[in-house]
């Protein structure tokens, strides 16, 4: 367990497929129903035991697949619910797009954050972010460093957000809050 600010206690949760840990509203959490039935409580409220899974189609398969879910809380999926299933995890990935969006704009209006090779050289602790489809030579000085993330959004769209001509590669102070709250994200 981890604590935040309030001394409240959080309790993480792990994928029982790939053993990603986070807090639970990071992954899909899935009990089993009264007809049998392993299904996802979207609410976070349905009585029974859960399983966690990433948002992901790759690990939910796997769940299906392994027999995890079944050995986990006794139920298998029903196939019928797949539409809904992959419907929900693409409308997940959608809002973790729109939340890193909306933390990118928020280190530029704070004025953290660092466009660019020359201005990120002399970084040492630093969250270095790069668009999907940058330079290699972009891609090989991301890879030099600890702490890199390549974004789910190409030179166009990252330039758009931050508001400046092709744009390629960002950081983030890595102690910031928005560098942390990015690290969060599953995308």
């Amino acid at each position: 367990m981890t604590q935040n600010n309030k001394n409240k206690k959080i309790k993480i949760r792990s994928c029982i497929i790939c053993n990603v840990e986070g807090s639970k509203n990071e992954f899909i959490r899935f009990v089993k129903s009264p007809e049998g039935y392993a299904v996802p409580d979207i609410s976070g409220k349905l009585p029974g035991r859960g399983a966690y899974i990433c948002p992901d189609m790759e690990c939910i398969k796997k769940a299906e697949e392994s027999g995890a879910l079944l050995r986990a809380i006794g139920a298998d999926l029903n196939k019928d619910s797949w539409p809904e299933l992959e419907n929900y995890v693409k409308n997940k990935d959608l809002n973790i797009k729109l939340k890193l969006r909306s933390l990118i704009s928020m280190s530029c209006r704070a004025r953290v954050l660092k466009i660019g090779v020359d201005n990120i050289k002399t970084e040492r602790h630093a969250l270095i972010l790069t668009a999907c489809d940058c330079s290699e030579k972009i891609k090989e000085f991301a890879n030099e460093h600890e702490n890199n993330l390549n974004l789910p959004f190409n030179v166009e769209e990252l330039s758009e957000i931050i508001g400046a001509k092709n744009v390629q590669v960002i950081c983030l102070p890595i102690k910031s809050g928005i560098a942390k709250n990015i690290k969060r994200l599953k995308f």
